[in-house]
């Protein structure tokens, strides 16, 4: 079971390369964030919860807009 919380953050957007080091830091400092960078950026999550507040965090940080669906 896993949640996966897509970022929405065009390759152009400018906003990009902070919240992809915010990605690098989060993944260093925890060890159960992981994430992918494929269409958009994507960040998975053992529950819908934690996927929710780390979409949440990115979005008041950065102002990103993020998607949450569930991965079978």
């Amino acid at each position: 079971m896993t949640w996966v919380t897509v970022l929405l953050v065009p390759e152009d957007d400018p906003k990009r390369k902070k919240v992809l080091e915010a990605c690098q830091y989060c993944q260093a400092n925890d060890p159960t964030f992981q994430y992918q960078l494929n269409e958009g950026i994507k960040i998975f999550s053992r529950n819908k919860n934690q996927a929710y507040k780390r979409g949440m965090y990115f979005h008041k940080k950065f102002g990103v807009y993020f998607e949450v669906y569930y991965k079978a």
